[in-house]
């Protein structure tokens, strides 16, 4: 078939790829559209064309979908954050959870009766104003200095933004302020010059307390730190934050993690609390670059998944992989007989062992182990019956993995924010555990990101 980059072709919309993109046949040939919504009819341009398959932007909309809906912020399809604002909620809920299936049964060769079930996303309680959390960038100098969330389709360039509705209007002000006092310095930031300063913003809200902490983090240069002191005092005193630290980071890779705190003003840190199903609660300090769930009630959701999983009668050891804060581990400690806490993390250890403290939880233990090296994180644990596994995007190292393959709990729970390193790693444990269950849970409304919980069951 003779299709070239810059070709204007006539397609309807089939389906949405996992990753979000939007799926279209011409003449048999696949095509993905970076721009569509299922149901759709487009005039599309060809932007890039390989052997199997080519890649288009959607340029006009020549017939609409059933299922499109109105986007509700200004900077969408601008903005890098969010990809399905136009499609209605109930429609994103199945597509991710075929999605989940697809991707499951494809790489992970996980049997068409399991995947069958998976069903749609468990829905978020909120659509709107529901992340707990934003990271934004900091990027430029002087009048040229802006805040915001990458652009669409760039690594480098930042969309100034005026706030961000899946974080709420309490960002508005903060955001603003936080503009205009780095602007006035004239200092530059740190991805615009070597010895720039001004590198990202944090803002993290409690949904219980209302209480905000914002977290700023520049490089190392020490003779601008005066700067964020002042920064600190003028957003505590405007009222709304309650809790200000500042920290440095000099490593080149742009996460919106502190390696040294500088200053903290206010509170150290804001409460959050996740309610169980029986009504009872935990509560999680929560600390500048402590991680906890984006989502406070989707978590509260995703958490309550994993419980139903286990037995209740308080009789299993359960083994609580890559636990952080200890998020899952406190939340299902009332189910089971103990809990193991395994974390890289030294200081994400401390606060989980402070937060089950103030929740008078003494069936957990939390101890330090490279999750990414180490031989034998499992080792002195005795008669593990549940191996629990919340890693990061990358999924689990094959290391962890093949230890966890041969310790001989009957399950394992494996919560991923990644169905396509979920769907490897399920390859890697076919044979010793396959998967008996799926539940697709939607954290991130209006965005590709999926959550999932999988339940694997030791092998006959």
């Amino acid at each position: 078939m003779n299709l070239t980059s810059g070709q204007i072709l006539e397609l309807e919309v089939e389906k949405l790829a996992f990753g979000g993109e939007g799926i279209a046949r011409y003449n048999g040939f696949t095509i993905f559209l970076d721009h569509a919504v299922p149901g759709q009819k487009v005039k599309a341009e060809l932007t890039e064309v390989k052997k199997r398959f080519a890649k288009a932007t959607s340029i006009e909309v020549t017939e609409h979908a059933e299922i499109e809906a109105q986007p509700f912020c200004k900077h969408f399809n601008k903005c890098g954050g969010c990809q399905h604002q136009d499609m209605d909620y109930r429609s994103q809920l199945y597509w991710k959870g075929r999605q989940t299936a697809e991707t499951l049964s494809r790489i992970g060769k996980v049997e068409s009766e399991i995947t069958d079930q998976c069903g749609d996303a468990l829905a978020s309680p909120q659509t709107e104003s529901y992340r707990n959390k934003m990271e934004f960038f900091i990027s430029g100098q002087g009048e040229n200095l802006v805040v915001g969330l990458k652009r669409k389709g760039s690594d480098t360039d930042v969309l100034d933004i005026d706030y961000c509705p899946l974080l709420g209007a309490e960002s508005e002000n903060i955001i603003k302020t936080v503009r205009k006092f780095c602007a006035d310095s004239k200092i530059p930031s740190f991805s615009d010059s070597k010895t720039g300063y001004w590198r990202r913003l944090v803002i993290r809200k409690s949904v219980t307390t209302g209480k905000i902490l914002v977290h700023l983090i520049t490089g190392p240069g020490k003779k601008f730190h005066e700067e964020s002191s002042r920064l600190g005092d003028i957003l505590i005193e405007q009222g709304e934050v309650t809790a200000f630290a500042h920290s440095t980071r000099k490593a080149k890779t742009d996460i919106a993690e502190g390696e040294w705190i500088v200053d903290v003003k206010g509170d150290d840190h804001i409460i959050e609390k996740l309610s169980r199903s029986d009504g009872s609660s935990v509560q999680y300090a929560i600390t500048p670059n402590a991680f906890f769930q984006t989502n406070t009630g989707g978590a509260e959701i995703l958490f309550s998944t994993v419980a139903e999983q286990l037995k209740l009668d308080r009789s299993e050891t359960v083994v609580d992989l890559y636990c952080g804060s200890g998020g899952i581990g406190l939340f299902i400690a009332d189910k089971v007989k103990n809990v193991f806490g395994i974390e890289l993390s030294e200081e994400a250890v401390l606060m989980a062992t402070d937060n089950a403290k103030s929740n008078s939880i003494g069936n957990c233990m939390f101890r330090c182990a490279n999750l990414e090296k180490s031989k034998s994180v499992l080792a002195g644990i005795p008669e593990m019956d549940v191996i629990i596994m919340d890693p990061p995007r990358r999924g689990v190292s094959k290391t962890t993995l093949n230890e966890v393959s041969t310790a001989g709990a009957e399950k394992i729970i494996y919560v991923s924010c990644n169905p396509a390193t979920l769907a490897r790693d399920a390859a890697l444990l076919k044979g010793k555990y396959e998967v008996t269950k799926v539940v697709p849970v939607d954290m991130f409304p209006h965005t590709q990101h999926i959550e999932c919980v999988c339940v694997f069951s030791k092998s006959a």
